[in-house]
């Protein structure tokens, strides 16, 4: 069995961080804002930057961190490959 192509293990292992980072930031928010949002009563609310506290740290910061890894992953990890030569274009290089 043939080893899998470079564009093909490059855009496998992109795929699995993002879906990393997805499954992270999604398991924090839903589990944090459910183990600290409901049954919040307005005596106990507190705040955070203007936000209620279960809101600021479990939907605003993984949003901005989302972001901050986003960013980081498309200019750091995410690397152009040469796809080669489509077929009919050397054909046109000559032809000038």
């Amino acid at each position: 069995m043939a080893a899998p192509h470079p564009i093909l293990q490059s855009a496998r292992r992109e795929a699995l961080i993002v879906a990393s980072l997805w499954v992270v930031a999604g398991t924090w928010s839903i589990g944090f804002c459910s183990w600290n949002g409901y049954g919040a009563t307005p005596d106990k609310l507190h705040f955070t930057l203007g936000f209620p506290t279960w809101i600021f740290w479990g939907v605003a910061l993984p949003w901005v961190l989302c972001a901050l890894l986003s960013l980081l992953i498309a200019n750091v990890l995410m690397t152009d490959v040469d796809l080669g030569v489509e077929p009919g274009e050397e054909e046109d290089l000559f032809d000038a």
